[in-house]
């Protein structure tokens, strides 16, 4: 089991993260929006997805927060163990057209603070290419990067986390093979199609 953090606890966001959970993982939230925090700390779901509900209350327990306001506030005194932090969070389009990388650098940027030798960015936010490059060049310390693009409908999430076959990329050895491992933890990986398999 590998603890995971998902930033950005929108559709994109929770709806893997729940999957996550679904197959073992330790998954905790990171969100601004206070009403989404609450909410996902009493187990409601923050939207209609078929299944999501059920799996909040199946997979994520009674005992304890599962979302936090702020990276600090969940990560201040957690134990020192191999994270995946996954960042979904919007990309709004500017005035010239172009979409708006702050506060993905931003967070990318603060993340890097919380990161040890084993730990993994996942990026999942819709960027541009060139996106995981450029955070490479930028933010120091930041290691190892895997870009894997969501590709669900509303509706139909939990469902195509299972069933669509995956992209995956890394900047080196280490993050593809997390990312594989991540998306699919069965012992044998395809690197052309890898998604979770449903527990037995």
């Amino acid at each position: 089991m590998t603890r995971v953090v998902v930033v950005g606890a929108g559709y994109v966001g929770l709806t893997l993260g729940v999957a996550a959970a679904t197959v073992g993982h330790e998954v905790k939230f990171v969100d601004t929006n206070v009403e989404i925090v609450t909410k996902l700390n009493s187990r409601q779901a923050t939207f209609y997805e078929r299944g999501l509900q059920e799996a909040l209350d199946k997979y994520f327990g009674t005992a304890g927060p599962i979302a936090f306001h702020t990276i600090a506030d969940l990560m201040r005194g957690a134990e020192l163990t191999e994270t995946i932090f996954v960042v979904s969070l919007g990309t709004p389009v500017g005035k010239d057209h172009t979409a708006d990388l702050t506060p993905i650098t931003n967070v990318v940027g603060e993340l890097v603070q919380w990161m040890g030798a084993n730990d993994l960015l996942v990026l999942r936010s819709t960027v541009a290419v060139g996106t995981s490059r450029k955070l490479l060049d930028t933010i120091k310390n930041l290691e190892h990067i895997s870009f894997c693009p969501e590709r669900t409908i509303e509706g139909k999430a939990l469902e195509e986390l299972f069933t669509l076959p995956q992209v995956i990329s890394g900047n080196s050895d280490q993050a593809r093979a997390q990312a594989k491992t991540f998306l699919d933890p069965s012992p044998v990986i395809s690197s052309k199609r890898a998604h979770w398999r449903r527990p037995s």
